[in-house]
């Protein structure tokens, strides 16, 4: 698994006597969810409702036989 990397950047403090700051640079956006993400997960559990069903209904008919 590779380890992320954050990039850290220096900055001059003259009110500081130790000199440099590490300051991390952080997203300008929240992240959000696009709808071909939404779109996928409802296409999922369409699929996941149809099968339910259709073994539902399999084994309602093979069991009234």
């Amino acid at each position: 698994m590779a380890a992320t990397k954050h990039e850290v950047a220096r900055i001059e403090n003259p009110s500081r006597d130790s000199g440099d700051i590490l300051v991390e640079d952080e997203p300008s956006t929240l992240y959000e969810v696009k709808w071909r993400t939404l779109g996928a997960i409802f296409a999922l559990s369409l699929a996941n409702v149809c099968a339910a069903l259709s073994n539902t209904v399999e084994s309602l008919l093979l069991s009234s036989m």
